[in-house]
């Protein structure tokens, strides 16, 4: 009686494992970010808006080039605003 005890817990394990791995969650990576449209990934490193001094995700980032120089604001103020005092 034990020993059929045992054998169903075995095989009840094994049934469990083997249907956990064919139908269970598979973890998927998240597509990676763009740019703005500009069609290359953008790495996941902190910019720091000269205006308001606020650090931001470079993805997320608005961008502004100036003499060949990128400029990165959290937020259409800013960036409106240095376009102002650097127009």
């Amino acid at each position: 009686m034990l020993l059929r005890l045992i054998m169903f817990v075995v095989i009840g394990y094994i049934s469990y494992r083997a249907v956990k791995n064919v139908f269970g969650t598979r973890q998927v990576p998240p597509p990676p970010q763009y740019n703005k449209g500009i069609g290359h990934p953008v790495e996941d490193t902190m910019v720091q808006d000269p205006i308001c001094q606020v650090y931001v995700p470079k993805g997320q980032a608005l961008i502004v080039k100036t003499n060949e120089q990128p400029h990165y604001f959290c937020s259409r103020e800013c960036r409106d605003k240095y376009l102002q005092n650097n127009s």
